[in-house]
C-alpha cells in the first residue's frame, strides 16, 4: 500500500512541475507572437512609407497614375521574390 502511495505522490509532483513548465513555454511564446506581431507592423508601415515616398518622386516625372501603375508592379515584383525566396526555404 505504501508503494501506490508513493507512486500517486511522485506522479503528482511530476505533474506539477510539468504544468509549471508548460505554462512558463505558453507565457514565451505569447510574448515572442507579441514581439513578432509588432515588428511586422513597423515593418508594414515602413514598407508602405517607402513605397509612398518613391511614388511621390515618381508623380514629379511622369502621370500619377502611371506612377501608381509602376509602384505597385514593383511592390508585386518584391511580393513574389520574398514568396518564392520563403517556398525554397521551407522545401529545404
Amino acid at each position: 500500500m505504501r508503494f501506490i502511495a508513493e507512486f500517486i505522490l511522485s506522479v503528482v509532483e511530476l505533474l506539477e512541475s510539468e504544468a509549471r513548465a508548460f505554462k512558463l513555454n505558453i507565457l514565451s511564446l505569447v510574448s515572442y507572437l507579441v514581439f513578432l506581431a509588432a515588428g511586422m507592423l513597423v515593418l508594414l508601415v515602413g514598407a508602405a512609407l517607402i513605397l509612398w515616398g518613391f511614388y511621390k518622386l515618381l508623380i514629379t516625372a511622369i502621370d500619377p497614375i502611371a506612377g501608381a501603375f509602376i509602384v505597385g508592379g514593383i511592390t508585386l515584383i518584391i511580393g513574389f521574390l520574398i514568396i518564392y525566396g520563403i517556398r525554397r526555404t521551407a522545401a529545404r
